[in-house]
């Protein structure tokens, strides 16, 4: 797996923490591939809680499918893409762990109005639910 570093661009130069500078030391005489690009929030811890233990526990509770059919079937309705395989187009779903926080909540917002409008189901918002 590939290290990754975080860090900051402040007057035009980047700062990078200790980490970074201790792994130079690692590659040195070696030649490098360096990417900068801007930092994306990955979904968060809660986020990921909710989206499992409301939404798809409670889409798979009225639907009787398991919890792991109706994550893909949940993926596969607004979050995939398509494949060209030889002359086949393939629809894969995207993995939820790629999602941003502002993907993660459009996914979960999506799938509240699809149970809603579709299932007649109503999920609470992430500021419903007791902790």
């Amino acid at each position: 797996m590939k290290p990754i570093f975080r860090g900051t661009i402040s007057h035009n130069k980047l700062v990078m923490g200790v980490d970074f500078t201790d792994h130079l030391f690692t590659l040195e005489g070696c030649d490098i591939d360096l990417t900068v690009e801007k930092h994306k929030k990955q979904r968060s811890n809660n986020q990921n809680a909710y989206f499992h233990c409301v939404i798809v526990k409670g889409i798979s509770d009225k639907t009787g499918y398991t919890k792991e059919e109706t994550k893909e079937i949940l993926r596969m309705l607004f979050i995939s893409y398509e494949l060209k395989v030889g002359d086949k187009i393939i629809k894969v779903g995207r993995s939820t762990a790629s999602l941003t926080t502002s993907e993660f909540e459009e996914l979960n917002s999506e799938c509240r109005e699809w149970a809603s409008q579709t299932l007649d189901l109503y999920l609470c918002e992430p500021n419903e639910v007791e902790q």
